[in-house]
Parts: C-alpha cells; sequence; structure tokens
C-alpha cells in the first residue's frame, strides 16, 4: 500500500506529537526568517497541514476568526513583522481558555518531567505545576511517558479521594506514609504494592544522597479499601 508519509506536505514522523513551548518558539523564529510551511513540515518533521495549523492558533483571535489555516503562515509572518515584541505565549494562554483547557507553560513542562523523572508523587507533581490531578496525569500521557491512566498512577500514585481515583474506581489502594526523611513526611498513595515499593526505594535513595545521617526513618505501608478496612503491609 503507496503511503505518503514523509513525503513533502504529507504526514511526517512526528504527526500527533505535543506542541512543547521550545517548539513553537522554533516555528515562530523560523516564520521570521522567511521560511514556507513546506519547509518548516520537512525541518520539523510534521506535515504541512499541522504547520499551517499552528500557526493559525499563534495568530491573535481577529485574524484566526476572519482566515483560513492556510493564509496562516503568510498572515503569522506580516504580524511579527509588523510587532516584533508579539507576544505569541500570550495567543497561546488565551487559545487554551476558549478550548476550556489548562495552558502549560515552559516551567510547568520543566518541573512535570523533572518529577516524572525523579518518581515524584502526584501531590508533589501538582504542587510543582499547579496543574490538577488529572491534567497531570493527561500530560503524562501526551508526553508519551505513560500508555494509560494505570500506568501513571503506577508510577507517581494517586489520591485515593480524587478525580484519578474516582476514574479508576480501584478496589484496593497501599497508602505510604514515611517520616523521619530530611525533606519531611512523605504521603502517597499507590495503586500496587510494586509501585509503592519502588517508590521507598527511590525516596531512601534521594534521602542518603541529600546527606542526611543519623536519622530513625520509619516506613508504614497500609493496604486500604473503600470500606476503610485497612491490613498492615508485611
Amino acid at each position: 500500500m503507496a503511503t505518503t508519509r514523509g513525503v513533502p506536505g504529507g504526514p511526517g514522523p512526528r504527526t500527533g506529537e505535543l506542541w512543547l513551548t521550545a517548539e513553537n518558539r522554533r516555528l515562530i523564529e523560523a516564520i521570521r526568517a522567511g521560511k514556507s510551511a513546506r519547509q518548516i513540515a520537512i525541518e520539523f518533521g510534521r506535515s504541512e497541514g499541522a504547520i499551517r495549523a499552528r500557526c493559525h492558533t499563534l495568530l491573535p483571535k481577529h485574524l484566526r476568526d476572519a482566515h483560513t489555516r492556510r493564509e496562516a503562515p503568510d498572515l503569522l509572518g506580516i504580524t511579527l513583522d509588523g510587532d516584533p515584541g508579539y507576544d505569541w505565549e500570550q495567543r497561546l494562554r488565551e487559545y487554551a481558555v476558549t478550548e476550556g483547557r489548562l495552558h502549560w507553560t515552559e516551567a510547568m513542562d520543566d518541573a512535570l518531567a523533572e518529577g516524572w523523572q525523579r518518581g515524584r508523587s502526584w501531590r508533589e507533581l501538582v504542587a510543582a505545576t499547579g496543574a490538577s490531578e488529572s491534567e497531570v496525569a493527561a500530560r503524562c500521557k501526551r508526553r508519551g511517558w505513560a500508555a494509560d491512566l494505570k500506568d501513571v498512577t503506577d508510577r507517581i500514585g494517586f489520591d485515593p479521594l480524587g478525580e484519578v481515583a474516582a476514574r479508576l474506581n480501584p478496589e484496593k489502594v497501599w497508602v505510604l506514609v514515611i517520616d523521619g526523611l530530611r525533606a519531611g513526611r512523605h504521603i502517597s498513595v499507590h495503586p500496587t504494592r510494586a509501585s509503592a515499593d519502588k517508590a521507598i526505594i527511590l525516596l531512601q535513595a534521594q534521602d542518603r544522597a541529600s546527606g542526611a545521617g543519623g536519622m530513625d526513618i520509619t516506613i508504614n505501608l497500609v493496604l486500604r479499601s473503600p470500606a476503610g478496612l485497612e491490613a498492615p503491609a508485611a
């Protein structure tokens, strides 16, 4: 069967990937440099249609409403020429509001990436990004770090009374409480014993790396059911 993937104008190898702030910035720079949508598509590994669509998103609302995506790259170029200080990030914030979703800034994405790599709990990721638990879970999936919600919660846990717990409707969860850490008390909830054990190993390693010494660490791992029955882990 013939394919158009990789053909100029057709689907690129990165079709459907999330647009992060750094790539939006590169797109703006490419438009400023006078590159065509086709040239940018080849350079970015995306389809020409995706480039035009993103340029359309970066336009002021009155231009988005009045013009098609096909016209967007030229219009964005004219806008940038006329306003060297054009705030394209504000356009993205406004667009997110109209779509009813959170706008992820570069700082939020960086905090999420660092937290994910370090195995931070959902509570820490929510605090670091300012996003909700569901928004954090969705972003992790969109970044390609997890295949589904279960993969996300297996890595970072979840609030048993939160949005994600309601969607998973788990029969049992593992509640981990660690006292005596240099960073202070740690509380997290995990869908499996394995993910809780991984969190314990990681937190102990981080505590040792921080230079802590001579402090007694107490670990409590409890299996909790929706009915409120508890059984201490063996």
